[in-house]
């Protein structure tokens, strides 16, 4: 009897030797799964996406320290056009960062974005400013988050019974991720465009090219659900923040002859609905062979904007009467 068991041990040894190391590496995983979800113990899950890439980066920077005492809020206008390193800093007293965020975000989440960081920065910051598109005053807003984006792989009830979820994320958040399309070729990855925007001030750029335009088939009109958002917005905002408000370019080919003073009346009523320290008028259009898309423009014309706009700035924070900026060489207008 024992021989035989001996001899049909012996014959299932070659056989063990195959199956034994994998099913045991199985095992070990399932075990480590299992033990991530218990303890609950695992890090935060990367975006799979662009939009999932700047809510996280923002959000993050709006909970860090840091000196900065003015604080670019906004839409992805915000977000693209602006280019921090075109302005003389240094010289002004003014810090700049730039939480610029996502359109289909709602107004009063930008201000959420500064109560963060005046939280996690006492006294700080001195100045918001506001920069949204036209368009944004019109349309209806989608709230968006990361655990939302529509990316993210699907889970399956393998998965979820073996306890490989978690792993898998843990995964899954430690490799880099390709963007889709002209921004995968521009950034690559998306840890590509989180180095970019932390480079930058929080800035970062659409490498599109606008392809054809269209005329606006009636004037931009505040929505209602908008001016309820402003309200919003400035009971979320901190106290001893003031509040500047302006509104992005258009291409000039899509909007009509009467739309600079448009685009002018336009930041002047949204600046009374918001009870803002002052209404930047910034310029209302450019060529649209300066734009990336029909609402973001190309790289080089950023820093071009981007000084108009600190020129306006400046003017409204030295025209506040707090007397703490002092003048900056070239800041003067033309």
């Amino acid at each position: 009897m024992r021989p035989r068991f001996t001899q049909r041990f012996a014959q299932a040894r070659p056989l063990a030797r195959v199956f034994a190391p994998p099913l045991l590496g199985f095992l070990l995983v399932v075990v480590l799964g299992k033990a991530i979800e218990w303890t609950g113990h695992i890090p935060a899950r990367r975006g799979f996406g662009i939009e999932d890439v700047i809510l996280q980066h923002q959000r993050a920077a709006s909970s860090e320290a840091s000196n900065a005492n003015l604080l670019f809020v906004g839409d992805s206008t915000c977000l693209m056009n602006l280019d921090l390193s075109a302005v003389p800093a240094a010289g002004s007293g003014i810090q700049p960062l730039n939480l610029g965020m996502l359109s289909m975000l709602p107004l009063p989440s930008f201000a959420e974005l500064v109560a963060e960081f005046a939280q996690r920065n006492p006294g700080r910051p001195a100045y918001v400013v506001l920069l949204i598109s036209p368009g944004m005053v019109e349309q209806e807003p989608v709230a968006l988050s990361p655990a939302s984006s529509s990316s993210a792989p699907p889970r399956t009830s393998f998965l979820e019974i073996a306890g490989l979820r978690r792993l898998r994320d843990l995964i899954q958040g430690s490799l880099p991720v390709a963007l889709p399309g002209r921004y995968g070729r521009f950034y690559g990855f998306d840890l590509g465009l989180d180095q970019f925007m932390r480079q930058h001030q929080g800035s970062a750029i659409d490498p599109g090219e606008l392809s054809r335009t269209s005329k606006r088939p009636h004037p931009i009109e505040i929505k209602e659900a908008f001016r309820e958002e402003c309200a919003a917005f400035r009971a979320k905002l901190p106290q001893h923040c003031r509040l500047l408000v302006g509104l992005a370019p258009v291409p000039r080919e899509e909007s009509g002859g009467d739309f600079p003073l448009h685009h002018k009346q336009l930041t002047s009523e949204l600046g009374t609905l918001l009870g803002t320290e002052q209404a930047l008028q910034l310029p209302a259009s450019y060529p649209a062979l300066l734009f990336a898309s029909s609402t973001h423009l190309k790289a080089q014309a950023r820093a071009a904007y981007t000084r108009q706009v600190w020129k306006a700035v400046l003017k409204a924070v030295r025209g506040s009467g707090s007397g703490t900026v002092p003048d900056v060489p070239g800041s003067e207008q033309k």
